[in-house]
């Protein structure tokens, strides 16, 4: 599967792909049956208390104080802090400070988190996005998410931009853009160099900017 997967680097594919995939090797191995009933085990994949990896991931990321906030539910596994508050802001308020200054319609978010958890990590720097027209899809129920470009295009609308520099590090976030742009938006994509496959995906995919640093930003504005 993973010799598999790298042959695709750089193609657009989904999860029902990948599903059929994973499926169709199974088969071969025998293993279908297996393969089903881990999957019963596991259980739905997104929504907290659906299933057991579902609850046991949000548990362990979120810490139970988040879980009780988000979710209004008592933790079942994890009682205690979460990963989320091990994670550290890479971007700098100097580089926000410059790209807000140079922003007229200012600067927003796309998420597949949702509000709560965004803000728990991003609070020191919330001042300078433009928070009521950012779009978090992990609060949605309609089940749209990247690659789908309707959150892009809504963000849009709602800063009134006639153009936008899109920042991501993932190959969604690429063909997010590219979706918008087939859509009649004006978008130009930045992709930040965040693992060893990133600089390949992004050359593939034409990226118009390849940062090193997402605070590389401020030195690649100044020279255009």
């Amino acid at each position: 599967l993973i010799e598999e997967g790298s042959r695709m680097l750089g193609k657009y594919v989904d999860k029902r792909f990948i599903l059929s995939l994973i499926e169709s090797r199974a088969k071969e191995l025998g293993k279908i049956d297996e393969l089903m009933g881990f999957r019963a085990q596991l259980g739905n994949l997104r929504a907290y208390g659906s299933g057991l990896f579902a609850t046991l991931f949000s548990e362990l990321y979120f810490g139970s104080s988040l879980i009780r906030k988000i979710y209004g539910a008592e933790p079942r596994f994890i009682h205690g802090p979460g990963l989320i508050e091990k994670e550290k802001l890479i971007i700098s308020e100097k580089t926000l400070s410059y790209l807000r200054e140079r922003c007229p319609k200012g600067l927003a978010i796309i998420t597949g988190r949702g509000r709560l958890i965004t803000e728990a990590t991003l609070r020191p720097v919330l001042k300078y996005f433009e928070i009521d027209k950012s779009v978090f899809t992990g609060d949605r129920r309609d089940g749209v998410e990247k690659p789908d470009p309707t959150p892009l295009l809504e963000c849009v609308r709602k800063l009134g931009a006639e153009k936008v520099l899109y920042v991501g590090d993932g190959g969604e976030d690429v063909f997010l853009v590219r979706k918008a742009v087939e859509n009649g938006l004006k978008a130009h994509f930045a992709g930040v160099l965040t693992n060893k496959f990133s600089y390949e995906v992004f050359t593939r995919l034409k990226a118009e900017i390849i940062a090193r640093d997402v605070n590389d930003l401020k030195s690649i504005f100044e020279k255009l």
